[in-house]
């Protein structure tokens, strides 16, 4: 589950991986607890708009980027086939 985070970007709360359970969709790519999710193929994900899931579905390759615990941002890159 995501949950708002006091962090803004344009004025709307960033959001964070507040669980990950086993096997959900979030272990599968690689997130963790805590992670907050700053952009999806360079659009920011935000309370207002979660690009995630309509770049999963639609896009051959996924670009996520992520705080995760504080520090430098993590960059994550899925390619998906037919």
């Amino acid at each position: 589950a995501l949950q708002p985070v006091p962090m803004t970007s344009g004025g709307y709360h960033q959001l964070r991986v507040q669980t990950v359970a086993p096997g959900s969709l979030y272990e599968r790519l690689g997130f963790e607890p805590g992670d907050v999710i700053l952009s999806v193929n360079e659009q920011p994900v935000h309370e207002a708009s979660n690009p995630l899931w309509d770049a999963l579905e639609k896009e051959r390759e996924v670009r996520v980027r992520v705080i995760r615990r504080g520090g430098l941002a993590k960059h994550f890159t899925y390619r998906f086939s037919d």
